[in-house]
């Protein structure tokens, strides 16, 4: 039903239901047999996976430097309230280095 082959010897090298759950779980999808990844991982591989040319196109590069090389400022979100960086998510830090190009 899954598509995966086993090998004759599959009872064997898993003697109960879990062991071959637990062997078959990372063929049918890779991803489970990963561990939970916080949102700062995944954010920092969501960078790791644009392009550079991409981030320099979009005006990004050097917001993205700044951001990284410097404490960062005070940011005002939508409401007027002050809050830090690390108090934002990335559609407000994309739209805030957005409005700065403009």
């Amino acid at each position: 039903a899954t598509g995966v082959r086993l090998p004759a010897t599959v009872v064997f090298d898993h003697p109960s239901p879990a062991a071959i759950a637990r062997h078959l779980l990372p063929e049918i999808v890779p991803d489970s047999a990963a561990a939970p990844r916080s949102e700062q991982d995944e954010i920092r591989a969501l960078l790791a996976s644009i392009p550079i040319d991409r981030l320099r196109k979009a005006g990004l590069l050097d917001t993205l430097r700044e951001l990284a090389d410097n404490d960062p400022p005070e940011a005002a979100t939508e409401d007027g309230d002050a809050a830090s960086f690390d108090d934002m998510d990335a559609e407000a830090l994309i739209r805030m280095a957005q409005e700065d190009l403009a």
